[in-house]
């Protein structure tokens, strides 16, 4: 089921609108090298926004919320990817899309194995992804 047009045009207005880029590409690279700080502001500064993706779509709050955070888990680990070619939304964005589309047909990814997963608090436990091994390992 796709969502009216007139959802899909506000989306990608939202994306294209979006006055934080200049100050994301800074805390991404600032994230990427290590700092705890900046990670927390792109967390806070787009998590809300995630989960209304995900509840539009999913339609279901837990689900969206389940959602979130295995997007936001996604989006740090692939951080270093991040290339600067788009807005930093709108690369956030396809993981948004994509993630919750492969929860929808079912093919719910293996992220409930990941050690962070039941966190109750979220910024703490990706902190703790970011001085991980294997965050400095995908960042190298």
């Amino acid at each position: 089921m796709r969502a009216p047009a007139g959802s899909r045009d506000r989306l990608f207005n939202q994306l294209e609108a979006d006055p934080s880029d200049p100050d994301d590409r800074v805390l991404v690279a600032r994230t990427v090298a290590g700092d705890g700080n900046a990670f927390d502001a792109l967390v806070r500064r787009h998590q809300n926004w995630i989960y209304n993706i995900a509840l539009r779509m999913l339609s279901h709050p837990h689900d969206a919320q389940d959602a979130t955070q295995d997007i936001l888990i996604k989006a740090l680990t692939g951080l270093a990817s991040f290339r600067g070619h788009s807005r930093f939304r709108t690369w956030l964005y396809r993981i948004v899309v994509n993630h919750v589309l492969n929860v929808k047909r079912g093919r719910r990814e293996p992220d409930s194995q990941h050690p962070f997963y039941e966190s109750p608090d979220l910024v703490p436990a990706l902190r703790q992804l970011l001085q991980s091994p294997l965050f400095q390992h995908a960042t190298s």
